[in-house]
């Protein structure tokens, strides 16, 4: 599960749920730009739940100007696990994904560089802006297919599309299909809590 490169991780036992903790590094090139203590939790139905990330060393305020409301990593919209095919790939590419991102953009914000890849805005905001980028659409659209998305029936693609466009999905937003088919059905209703504030 970890290579050679996380030596100074561990994982704590041999069975779900586990641990795997100790210090992240931050490497660019052959720099180390910074190490974090870390604990993510891998759930009891890991890779099909996503982990939790944790910076215990006190390194990083718990603030969502940091991304790290709580003390836990908020690496990027829940339902991007699964639509970046996280559940699939090796624990190794979640490393080096999401959480060096979270980590490198930490290292930027200490030394005053400024993020260059944007960030997204926490809450309902944030889901929104997320899925309309998924999706192809405007927010207010957004808004629409994710309360469809939170219905407790499948999304099927002879039905009319919630943008109310009056043709069936396949033909008017494809891209919601996709979304809707990559997306584990006991996830979606939390995915974008109090979307209908929005409406």
């Amino acid at each position: 599960m970890l290579e050679h490169r996380y030596t100074t991780l561990r994982i704590t036992g041999d069975q779900l749920p586990t641990s795997v903790v100790g210090s992240f590094p931050v490497e660019v090139g052959d720099e180390v730009l910074g190490r974090f203590l870390v604990e993510i939790d891998l759930p009891a139905d890991y890779p099909n739940a996503l982990p939790t990330v944790r910076e215990v060393g006190g390194a990083i305020p718990h603030h969502l100007d940091r991304h790290n409301p709580n003390g836990r990593a908020c690496l990027f919209h829940a339902a991007a696990y699964w639509l970046d095919g996280y559940h699939q790939k090796p624990f190794s590419v979640f490393l080096e994904g999401p959480v060096r991102s979270f980590f490198l953009f930490q290292c930027c914000y200490e030394a005053g560089v400024r993020w260059p890849h944007g960030e997204q805005a926490h809450g309902t905001d944030g889901a929104v802006d997320f899925f309309a980028e998924r999706i192809g659409v405007d927010v207010d659209v957004a808004v629409r297919c994710i309360q469809r998305l939170q219905q407790p029936w499948p999304l099927s693609k002879h039905e009319l599309c919630p943008c109310k466009s009056g043709r069936s999905v396949r033909r008017c937003h494809p891209r919601l299909l996709n979304v809707a088919n990559r997306l584990p059905r006991s996830a979606l209703p939390t995915l974008a809590a109090g979307i209908e504030a929005r409406t």
